[in-house]
This record gives structure tokens, C-alpha cells and sequence, in this order.
């Protein structure tokens, strides 16, 4: 960067234009590379306050030195400067934390979309925690399957909650769903529901999660008979069934600024 930054004043002074832009371009170019790395390794919820007092400063240096040379994404309403200010608003919230004896209000948001069962079910996911990667992680769940005339079609949505543990940075648990399901012809679903586990681990950059069914839902489906009875059937409901057929995701974790 330095070599860089004197080649392109030199070339000002003696007015050699071209070569001033292609040490200006490598100047940005540097600099880009340098801020992004800057966010990619900041993290806002570190305990340890000397630490990140540090890393707030290699931040904004990262930052100025990138508006110096006017990379366009780093300036006011570029993506890298509202990354980094996040970031930054973040970090601060967490020092005064501290400062308090509390814990940190740092955030971290995060969506998944899982398929299965052939395409035909499908588990959408949104987590939040204000509490820092740790959790507590809240938020919501849902659940679509649609197979067209065999089954018929189920929705269903929940709230999960769950924290990893400190030391392994691991959980896992069960989550019900009650679903309400519509059946193909003139049959109809009384009652439907699908029980799913999970296991959350934190990984670099995010958390790293695993669903299947436990064969705990089950259903009741009634059909009518031609001389006037019900035919009812029911069994286990289980929408991604054994071990081979649990499902993986990575989510990206992304700042939540709006954690009070």
C-alpha cells in the first residue's frame, strides 16, 4: 500500500497521468481488500474489552485508509462503510455492556431453507439472538409439505428457542409441529402433527444445523365410504425419517442492529 501511495504521488507531481491511475487503482484496489478482511475478522461480541478496543481501532483504520483513497464502498452510502458501522454501533453496545457488568447486547440474525422428502417438504427457519453467538437463539419455524394427490398438503409454523453451550458451542433438541393438513378427494385430516430433532453447532461465520424427523408425529386421516361409513387410517407422521435422510445447513450470520 505504502510503495503504492508513493508511486501514484510522484507520478502526480511529474504529471504522468497514466501511470497515476494504475497506482490509484491498485491503491483502491488494496485497500478494498484490506477492509473487507477488516469485517470478515471483526467480531463485535468479544468479552474481553482490551481486545476489542483494539479491533475497533483496526476498523476505522481500515475504513479511513479505504476513504482516502476513495473506494466507492466505502464511502458514506457504500455497502463496506453500513457494514462497518454496524459492526462498530455493535461493538460499542457491547463495551458499555461490560462497562455495566451486564451481558452483551451485540445481535446476530441468521434464515435457512431446508428441502426434503423428494422436494415435496420443505422447513424454512429465522434465528435472533441479542445476547451474542452463544444465544439465547429465538425464533420462528415453518413447515410446507405438498406431494400433490397422494397425501395432500400440510403447513405448519412454531417457535424454537434454544443456546449453545459455552464450552463444546453445541446444542440440540425437539421441536413439535401441529399441522394442519388437507387431504386429496373428499378425505380430511382430524389431526396431524410432526416432531423434528436438531443439533446446532457453531461453526466460522455461523452456525452449522442438522433436522430430521424422530417418527414422534403422527396423523389421522378419514375418507368417506361409498355406503355412507369412514375408512380412518393413521400412523406416524415424518416428513425427513432416518438418520441418512436428516438434512445439514450452514447460516451465515449476519449483525442485528436492532437488539435494544
Amino acid at each position: 500500500f505504502n510503495d503504492a501511495l508513493r508511486i501514484a504521488e510522484e507520478a502526480l507531481l511529474l504529471g504522468q497521468q497514466s501511470t497515476f491511475e494504475k497506482a490509484k487503482a491498485r491503491l483502491q484496489e488494496t485497500a478494498r481488500q484490506e477492509l473487507e478482511q477488516a469485517i470478515k475478522d471483526f467480531d463485535p461480541c468479544l468479552p474481553n474489552p482490551d481486545v476489542l478496543d483494539q479491533d475497533i481501532r483496526d476498523l476505522l483504520n481500515a475504513l479511513a485508509k479505504a476513504q482516502l483513497v476513495g473506494v466507492p464502498e466505502a464511502l458514506d452510502t457504500g455497502s463496506l462503510y453500513q457494514q462497518a458501522s454496524t459492526l462498530f454501533e455493535q461493538a460499542v453496545n457491547n463495551m458499555e455492556s461490560m462497562a455495566r457488568g451486564e451481558p452483551p447486547r451485540c445481535g446476530y440474525q441468521g434464515t435457512f431453507n431446508l428441502t426434503g422428502a423428494g422436494g415435496a417438504a420443505e422447513i424454512s427457519g429465522s434465528l435472533r439472538s441479542c445476547q451474542g453467538v452463544n444465544g439465547p437463539w429465538q425464533g420462528q419455524l415453518q413447515l410446507h409439505y405438498d406431494d400433490g394427490d397422494a397425501f395432500g398438503r400440510c403447513d405448519g409454523n412454531t417457535e424454537w428457542t434454544f443456546s449453545l453451550a459455552p464450552d463444546t458451542g453445541e446444542a440440540g433438541g425437539q421441536i413439535t409441529f401441529p399441522l394442519a393438513c388437507f387431504a386429496p378427494d373428499d378425505c380430511y385430516y382430524p389431526s396431524a402433527s410432526e416432531t423434528l430433532q436438531f443439533h446446532a453447532v457453531r461453526v466460522e461465520g455461523g452456525l452449522r444445523m442438522t433436522i430430521g424427523s424422530t417418527g414422534g408425529g403422527n396423523f389421522t386421516m378419514v375418507c368417506p365410504e361409498s355406503d355412507g361409513s369412514n375408512f380412518t387410517t393413521s400412523g406416524p407422521m415424518a416428513f425427513f425419517w432416518g438418520t441418512e435422510n436428516d438434512l445439514t445447513v450452514d447460516i451465515p450470520l449476519a449483525p442485528d442492529a436492532t437488539c435494544p
